[in-house]
């Protein structure tokens, strides 16, 4: 199930059949950095404040550490620095059976490629636009005959769409005898509107969400 809305409310509720292949996507961004401080250092050169300084140790040291080829350690540490944005691509190639349902596989591959843009704002005089929806996904596990939140839909928190494809037919073929694609390919590619943190060791929840020490329930 798919749920577009802007802060005041839905506009849109789509369902569609849960994709065979679903693919979440979560950088975890780092930067090498030479550490600052630490450890007291044993060292010849950490104790040089004995003999008058460290940099007078360093330049007695200097030529020695050149003929045996010695440079100073590696003090660099893989420091985080951020977390990307997660990513959810998702894809259904959808065969009607009779016009009314390519009727509808049309109307959803529409209200994706419109829903994926921003709006005119109404109060503006045409200076002005409308953030895009935003998204709340969730796979409805219906196996048993109760709706549920199935486990393995990666867990996203609110998204906004960033690409909508949408292909008809196999290279435009059409076969039907109402004119109407036989199958229509919709691809849809997601990502989180919020940084996400981990609030302990098996959730994932937005940035508002972990401020406000709550957040949906997921099995990452």
């Amino acid at each position: 199930m798919l749920r577009a809305g802007t802060f005041t409310g839905s506009i849109a509720s789509i369902r569609l059949p849960a994709p065979n292949d679903l693919n979440a996507q979560a950088d975890i961004n780092y930067t090498e950095e030479e550490r600052q401080g630490g450890m007291i250092d044993p060292s010849v050169s950490g104790l040089g404040w004995l003999f008058g300084g460290g940099f007078i140790i360093d330049k007695i040291r200097a030529p020695f550490d050149v003929l045996l080829g010695r440079r100073d350690m590696d003090e660099r540490d893989t420091t985080f620095k951020d977390a990307g944005f997660r990513k959810f691509d998702y894809s259904w190639t959808l065969v009607p059976k009779n016009k009314e349902d390519a009727d509808q596989i049309n109307k959803i591959a529409q209200s994706f490629q419109v829903l994926a843009y921003p709006a005119l704002s109404t109060f503006s005089g045409g200076a002005k636009i409308v953030h895009p929806p935003i998204w709340n996904i969730q796979i409805l596990d219906t196996a048993a005959g109760e709706s549920g939140i199935y486990k393995w839909d990666m867990g996203p928190n609110i998204c906004v769409l960033t690409k909508a494809s949408v292909k008809t037919a196999n290279n435009g073929v059409y076969s039907t005898k109402d004119n109407y694609p036989a199958a229509t390919t919709i691809s849809l590619s997601f990502q989180e509107l919020e940084p996400a943190v981990r609030i302990d060791d098996t959730k994932l929840v937005s940035r508002s969400q972990a401020r406000n020490f709550g957040g949906r329930d997921n099995d990452l």
